[in-house]
């Protein structure tokens, strides 16, 4: 299998970013979403920068877990066609499940579950990951989906 090297434009969305950790199991309903929460916001709490993506498309969970005062993403003012993420109590969170066509951002699907299979899912996932400006981060915590089939 050949590997490609990622643009320039989507390392940068890392660039800041010190560590990340994966929350993951094979079987879905075990509670990953609520640990991964949990390990965001405990890493706050001691002080540390954080950022938490939520990795499932077809079924996000951190909008169902968490309120942001505001729902809205947004553009970055700072990178052409990035976003920027949602803000809960200081941890930096985006979800699919927030992005919505009101959301002024490209191809954005609306709320809850999406239809996407195979390089199209990459794709969003990369996005989300890669061209989200999470700024300076000591951890981005990864909210992966369920099983091992589909993408993170």
């Amino acid at each position: 299998m050949a590997f490609r090297r990622l643009s320039t434009s989507v390392e940068t969305g890392l660039a800041a970013v010190q560590r990340i950790v994966a929350v993951a199991s094979c079987k879905g309903g075990v509670g990953k979403s609520t640990v991964a929460a949990n390990v965001a916001f405990g890493l706050k709490q001691q002080g540390l920068k954080v950022g938490l993506l939520d990795c499932d498309v077809h079924g996000p969970s951190l909008p169902t877990l968490l309120r942001p005062v505001d729902e809205r993403v947004r553009r970055s003012e700072a990178r052409e066609n990035w976003v920027l993420p949602l803000e809960v109590e200081g941890v930096k969170c985006l979800s699919f499940g927030w992005v919505s066509p009101k959301a002024d951002v490209q191809g954005a699907g609306g709320r809850g579950a999406a239809l996407l299979r195979g390089p199209q899912l990459s794709r969003v996932v990369v996005q989300l990951l890669c061209a989200t400006d999470w700024g300076e981060l000591d951890y981005l915590v990864l909210d992966t989906p369920p099983g091992s089939g589909r993408a993170v």
